[in-house]
């Protein structure tokens, strides 16, 4: 009876993982994390994660491991946790989704934040995009609604050195001033 209670939480690291199937399988190493009766490998381990979310976790990864009843042959991993990529420093009420990568989607008290550490950021299969607010953009935005990129940056360069005479009376006085 002591046995099974001591056998129902247990640790280890994930060595492996196969996502091809219905449900994600990780091989784990018991031992890594000092695991009490040696070192310990664990195949085709089955790995819950919540809905609406997806992850592989890195190899290396710790992970906490479930085995009901205290029965080793149904054990399964019911969370992992990889200490180089989990963000830190966060406030109380924050949450964020994060990768290896360094890319995150933090939601804070001054509102949501997207970093997509350098990487390219695509938003696919929409019928429409609707902003409610104003838009900041640092960048240029390229417009390639013909697929022809047109640069919203330089439509405003080249409306600004657009210039037209300006005659008085039939004779060139120079050049009008646009707005810019």
């Amino acid at each position: 009876m002591i046995n099974r209670i001591v056998t129902m939480l247990r640790s280890g690291r994930v060595t492996l993982v196969d996502d091809s199937g219905p449900v994600q399988r990780v091989q784990i190493d018991e031992g890594s994390l000092g695991a009490v009766g040696g070192r310990r490998i664990l195949d085709k381990v089955m790995k819950l994660g919540h809905f609406g979310f997806a992850s592989i976790p890195p190899i290396g990864s710790e992970a906490l491991l479930a085995a009901p009843n205290g029965e080793r042959t149904h054990t399964m991993v019911i969370g992992t946790n990889h200490q180089p990529s989990r963000p830190r420093d966060m406030k109380p009420g924050d949450a964020a989704m994060y990768d290896v990568r360094g890319a995150k989607i933090e939601l804070t008290d001054s509102g949501l934040v997207i970093d997509c550490a350098g990487l390219p950021a695509v938003i696919r299969n929409f019928s429409s995009l609707r902003v409610e607010g104003d838009i900041h953009v640092t960048g240029d935005v390229i417009s390639r609604a013909d697929g022809t990129p047109v640069s919203l940056n330089g439509l405003r360069d080249a409306y600004v050195a657009h210039k037209h005479p300006v005659s008085a009376i039939g004779s060139p006085t120079g050049v009008s001033d646009h707005l810019v």
